[in-house]
């Protein structure tokens, strides 16, 4: 009826259609602290400056560059009157927890994309 066909391949390299960045194990074990710095609001200009050579922490600076241009954008909603307050409040809280967990994952040495504003950081060009 129907003869079972195999075929045979290689398989497909790590990553291989996705968007993802490999990065060295020798980048990240010295640039961990520069890249936990970057969700420290204005810090994200410190591994720009300074660690300009190494993926890992640019990664980190782009998604803390995002960061702090989602908190002023939440300082601009506290402008709304009456609802403006209150969102701008929730929108901090939710900025902190990104900002702490953005820490954790690069001192962790984890390439770690921010659920919402990791696409932004992505599409950044440093």
């Amino acid at each position: 009826m129907g003869d079972l066909i195999i075929y045979k391949s290689t398989p497909p390299l790590p990553f291989q259609g996705r968007e993802k960045i490999l990065f060295m194990n020798d980048d990240i074990s010295k640039n961990r602290f520069y890249a936990a710095i970057s969700y420290l609001w204005i810090l994200f200009i410190i591994p720009l400056l300074w660690k300009r050579d190494s993926s890992f922490a640019k990664w980190h600076a782009r998604q803390g560059l995002v960061l702090v241009l989602a908190e002023f954008f939440g300082m601009m909603v506290g402008w709304i009157p009456f609802i403006g307050y209150y969102l701008s409040m929730i929108i901090g809280l939710l900025l902190a927890i990104l900002a702490l967990l953005g820490i954790i994952n690069a001192l962790d040495g984890k390439h770690w994309e921010m659920p919402i504003l990791g696409r932004y950081a992505k599409k950044i060009r440093i």
